[in-house]
């Protein structure tokens, strides 16, 4: 179960997620709306990532507490 967890919440994967629909979003806008908009939706996207991290923080204190020795903690 615990493995099943910290397989689930890889940081990684979690990073690769939210990159995969932050640049589909932003990529949908027109070049105008890109150039005004970049720096205000990176900022967005970095507190959603934050957002992510507290609302699943028992996990992430998991990944980050128990891992070293194993694959997860050097993210292969």
């Amino acid at each position: 179960m615990i493995k099943r967890q910290i397989r689930k919440f890889t940081l990684r994967g979690i990073g690769d997620k939210i990159e995969q629909d932050v640049q589909e979003t932003f990529h949908g806008f027109d070049s105008e709306t890109q150039k005004r908009e970049v720096g205000q939706y990176s900022g967005n996207a970095m507190l959603d990532m934050v957002d992510y991290i507290y609302e699943h923080f028992d996990e992430f204190c998991l990944l980050l507490d128990a891992s070293y020795g194993t694959r997860f903690h050097t993210g292969n």
